[in-house]
């Protein structure tokens, strides 16, 4: 309730910090406890493990959280994604690109591809406009879950298309298919499930952090900003 913040000196190699920013899938609902098995977790020690210049992680999960409104009489899973992002994402310290994974919440409140994807283009504005790339990240499956409905399911498929295909991110990371089960693409696959059916354990966060692809984090804008190897 004191501290609104904790900034780290880096080692010479980092440069600033990829934000991941979504709901309980990247804040932590179903890992271990006290394991740092989120998968910005993994995503942190894959970058620190390669040599040369790299970038720190911080994670802007908010467990509960919507990317286009609120949650009516439940505050405590705070405002919007939309509406946060330039506190949660472009107030973190060397910021130099944002992860967004986000959207199922806002499925599983009946809300439209078309709302979702207003919501995306704007996130995606607020992020340019600071000259920080944003890179896109697809829903995971959810089929076998208490959000699945037919309906919903079809928006999910909406989105997921428009996330890898309209070219509006910096680039995609493709969690859906990092995830989903060899047999029942709309589900996540058992190993990585973390028994819900929506959320992923230990496992799958691991899955999701190593479709991350490193080299795309580190160029474009931000490599003006690194040191060279």
């Amino acid at each position: 309730m004191l501290v609104s913040g904790v900034d780290v000196r880096g080692s010479a190699r980092t440069a600033g910090a990829v934000v991941t920013f979504g709901d309980s899938i990247t804040d932590t609902a179903s890992t271990t406890g006290n394991a740092d098995q989120r998968y910005p977790d993994h995503l942190a020690r894959r970058l620190q493990d390669r040599t040369g210049r790299t970038l720190a992680v911080v994670n802007a999960g908010l467990g509960g959280n919507r990317l286009i409104a609120e949650r009516d009489g439940e505050p405590y899973y705070g405002p919007s994604g939309i509406s946060r992002v330039e506190r949660d994402a472009l107030g973190q310290s060397g910021v130099r690109a944002v992860i967004l994974q986000e959207g199922i919440n806002d499925i599983g409140f009946d809300a439209s591809a078309e709302e979702i994807i207003a919501g995306y283009r704007t996130f995606i504005e607020k992020v340019r406009a600071k000259g920080v790339p944003v890179y896109g990240g697809t829903l995971l499956p959810f089929r076998g879950s208490f959000v699945w409905t037919p309906e919903r399911q079809a928006t999910w498929t909406t989105v997921n298309a428009w996330i890898r295909h309209s070219g509006a991110f910096d680039g995609v990371v493709d969690f859906a298919a990092a995830t989903a089960s060899a047999t029942d693409p709309l589900a996540l696959d058992p190993a990585y499930d973390s028994g819900d059916g929506l959320h992923p354990g230990d496992a799958g966060t691991r899955a999701m952090a190593d479709a991350v692809d490193l080299g795309m984090l580190l160029a474009g804008p931000a490599r003006r900003n690194l040191p060279r190897d």
